[in-house]
């Protein structure tokens, strides 16, 4: 849903932020973000499962670091914020794709 939000935007706002909405290209976190909210029920639910949201978060985010187990939090979140910030519309919606895949198994 992420993937699909930066390729084609999101019209659609939330209950409680109906202007929430993403235009073409929009950053991963933020639809990241917003993506989990659709997913997972919203903010309710976000705040109610911090720890598991946190953690799927993290996982996406870190898929594109070389080696997440051989670095410190501070490190993998740096070098992931900085792959991310990288990659322009096309390849943050192919990384996702491939991410999206590599969390199914």
């Amino acid at each position: 849903m992420a993937a699909q939000m930066i390729s084609d935007g999101w019209p659609y706002g939330t209950f409680d932020k109906p202007d929430w909405n993403l235009p073409v290209g929009a950053h991963v976190e933020v639809a990241l973000m917003r993506a989990a909210e659709e997913v997972w029920g919203g903010p309710g639910w976000w705040r109610g499962n911090m720890d598991v949201a946190s953690e799927c978060l993290r996982s996406i985010r870190w898929a594109a670091c070389d080696d997440p187990t051989s670095f410190t939090h501070f490190e993998n979140e740096s070098q992931s914020k900085a792959r991310w910030s990288g990659l322009d519309v096309d390849d943050t919606v192919l990384m996702l794709l491939f991410v999206a895949r590599w969390l199914r198994t």
